[in-house]
């Protein structure tokens, strides 16, 4: 798994980090300065560690939550037990852990750590392309491995990962697709948050929109502005 460079706030690849309490100051980040190009967005703090595995099914974990506004924001209004993963795959026994109040969310939250749990998809150029500063030939196996946002991914082309324009934006002078994809279609994608636990010991908690927000004590917060985020009002 790879690191990427940042614009919200610094990253590298890591193992679990404690969860933060409630009066966990909300991160701010500085104004957006330079091309896109130069600087991705939207990449999440994190710890140290070793690299992740692969999960059996072909997923892979990336240390950050997707796209330009990632999402949800998590309040959690007062401490609240919940089923938390042992590993990020998912397949080691699960258990319960009491979760602290605060705002969990890469924005909000720079102790916790913010992974998706994602497939990760193979594309074949058909014509040679410039991806950041180096022409690919045709014939250059591409695997993206997590969308950083405004069409720009997370890459890895023969063992190297890269990051620029994603495969299925790339075009000719006349503006036709130069990559076709190849494989089975992505499996459901996970995010997660370490936390921890009251009980001892730390976790991956699952988060979605459908299933966490139903937990009492856990309500929607809010993206304050870009780089910020918090209670909603």
């Amino acid at each position: 798994m790879r690191s990427f460079s940042w614009l919200a706030v610094g990253v590298a690849v890591g193992g679990l980090a404690c969860g933060a309490g409630a009066d966990t100051a909300v991160v701010e980040v500085p104004p957006f300065e330079k091309e896109i190009a130069e600087q991705p967005l939207a990449i999440p703090a994190g710890g140290k560690g070793t690299t992740p595995k692969p999960c059996a099914d072909g997923r892979e974990p990336a240390h950050l939550w997707q796209g330009e506004y990632p999402g949800p924001v998590v309040d959690v209004t007062t401490p609240v037990t919940v089923e938390v993963q042992t590993d990020l795959c998912g397949a080691e026994p699960k258990k319960n852990c009491t979760v602290a109040a605060g705002i969990y969310h890469p924005w909000a939250n720079a102790t916790a750590e913010y992974w998706t749990v994602r497939s990760v998809e193979k594309y074949v150029l058909e014509k040679p392309a410039v991806i950041g500063e180096t022409n690919y030939p045709a014939g250059t196996v591409l695997e993206v491995t997590a969308y950083v946002g405004e069409g720009y991914c997370g890459m890895r082309t023969g063992g190297k990962d890269i990051d620029g324009s994603c495969p299925d934006m790339l075009g000719d002078d006349a503006g036709n697709p130069v990559a076709r994809r190849e494989g089975p279609e992505p499996l459901p994608e996970t995010q997660l948050v370490s936390v921890a636990c009251a009980e001892g010991g730390t976790g991956y908690w699952p988060i979605s929109e459908e299933v966490t927000f139903q937990i009492p004590g856990v309500k929607p917060g809010t993206i304050l502005e870009y780089g910020r985020a918090g209670k909603a009002e």
